[in-house]
């Protein structure tokens, strides 16, 4: 491992990091070369530092608490989960992160993250974890991140690729931000997940605590299994921002969730907490969802409580005609002045399915326009207690 000192006028500070650069005047790189251990450039670096990392295997967790740095991987740098794991950001969450991020401003680019497929040895793995953190993380890849043989649970968020939610708990900022950009997600049990706080030390669950882009990035899922619900990008309560231009594909499993019932694994999940909603109901954030590609998914888009959130411009195709999932629909809509705006949704049951019940929660005032729906037994679907809806210029073919 060595250390030099890097100009802030250079311009790979911008290169690497989107014009967010961290750097300084006094910044240094720190090169990580295979035998050294990354948590000890971490440790070793000052905030703003860059710690390049060479191309091979590193078999490690790394943690970055109260510090901001940038971490760059050469082409075939591996960042691998170790065969066993600690909860390096406990008491906040027992997830086993790979690399944890506690209260800082990490941009992570150009590194691969392999979970080893060692969900069950290691319970609850996680690639990324921006924990009450700001930051990137742009052109990586996840693998792995699930467990073999899998973990049959009720919700298919055991194993994650990447996290990021600003918890009370973890006494950071009232407000982060995060960006996923551009990366590879594939043989993971959960891709993108943007958690907000919706937790009980949260006494304000509503409050935005979370700004976030995910774009450009290809998504795959674990194709067909039972009781078991997958979704490739995961929104909650106090989390607002953009999906977009992502391709997403193979979530087609089916599990059954507390409060929601029987669901098919969805590409984009945007959701309250349903745990909540019968006794003190809840909306999430405004959320974009637009430009995306959805093939071969149980269900395309959800937008549940989910006020003046927007579908725009998706094509959807969906994985069959499968029928009884209580969130069944190329779109999903509840919560207040929602919108399906000129998609394309083919082969699915239920084009647009806009809900209004105690499960999903009910639409009011949704505007449903200008879509083309085509293969779908049912084009466009609302329950009964459905208020205000704007219908025009929809085109329906078989």
């Amino acid at each position: 491992m060595n250390r030099s000192t890097f100009n802030h006028g250079a311009g790979l500070a911008i290169a690497l990091l989107g014009g967010s650069a961290l750097l300084t005047a006094s910044a240094a790189i720190i090169n990580v070369s295979p035998g050294d251990s990354i948590q000890a450039a971490v440790n070793a670096a000052a905030p703003g530092d860059t710690i390049q990392i060479a191309a091979g295997v590193y078999e490690e967790q790394v943690l970055v608490a109260d510090k901001d740095l940038n971490l760059v991987g050469e082409v075939g740098a591996t960042l691998k989960a170790p065969t066993a794991m600690t909860t390096t950001l406990a008491p906040v969450t027992t997830r086993r992160a790979v690399l944890g991020i506690l209260r800082s401003t990490v941009n992570v680019s150009g590194l691969a993250f392999d979970g080893n497929r060692s969900g069950a040895a290691n319970a609850r793995l996680t690639g990324v974890y921006h924990l009450s953190s700001s930051g990137t993380v742009a052109n990586c890849s996840f693998q792995g991140f699930r467990s073999v043989p899998r973990n049959l649970l009720i919700v298919g968020s055991r194993e994650t690729a990447y996290i990021a939610a600003n918890a009370v708990a973890a006494s950071g900022p009232d407000l982060t931000h995060v960006e996923v950009l551009d990366s590879i997600f594939i043989d993971n049990e959960a891709g993108v997940v943007l958690l907000g706080d919706d937790t009980v030390a949260n006494p304000d669950p509503e409050q935005l605590r979370q700004t976030f882009v995910v774009a450009g990035n290809r998504i795959a899922g674990l194709g067909v299994a039972t009781n078991n619900y997958q979704f490739g990008v995961r929104i909650n309560l106090g989390s607002s921002g953009e999906v977009s231009n992502n391709t997403i594909q193979d979530h087609l499993s089916t599990g059954t969730v507390a409060g929601l019932g029987a669901l098919g694994s969805v590409a984009i999940f945007v959701r309250d907490n349903p745990g909540l909603r019968p006794t003190n109901p809840l909306t999430t954030q405004q959320v974009l969802v637009e430009g995306n590609t959805l093939v071969n998914n149980l269900d395309g888009i959800d937008l549940l409580a989910s006020d003046g959130s927007r579908a725009v411009n998706n094509r959807i195709e969906a994985g069959g005609t499968e029928t009884g999932f209580s969130n069944e629909g190329g779109i999903g809509l509840s919560g207040n002045d929602v919108g399906a705006i000129n998609n394309r949704i083919s082969n699915g049951s239920v084009g647009i399915n806009l809900f209004a019940n105690p499960a999903m929660g009910t639409a009011s005032h949704a505007k449903v326009i200008a879509n083309r729906i085509s293969g779908a037994a049912v084009p466009i679907h609302e329950e009964v207690g459905v208020t205000g809806t704007t219908q025009c210029a929809n085109k329906i073919s078989p």
